[in-house]
């Protein structure tokens, strides 16, 4: 068990609900349903959550260095 939530890669837990949020705001521009005050929440909610997932996406790799390459393989 690597520590990460529900076993999956780091930060794609964070990336999919980010993606989630988005879509929930551009879904939200276009239903009428909707109103203007309930609109521009869930589209400062969708900013302020993409800007969230940029800047621990940074630390993260700061934190953690570069990415190492994929191992090369010999196949001789």
């Amino acid at each position: 068990m690597n520590g990460e939530p529900l076993n999956l890669p780091r930060g794609s837990v964070r990336a999919a609900l980010t993606i989630l949020l988005v879509g929930a705001a551009i879904a939200s521009m276009f239903l009428p349903i909707v109103d203007d005050q309930a609109q521009g929440f869930v589209l400062a909610s969708a900013a302020l959550a993409v800007q969230s997932y940029f800047n621990k996406r940074d630390k993260q790799e700061e934190q953690d260095g570069p990415q190492l390459p994929a191992p090369h393989v010999n196949e001789e």
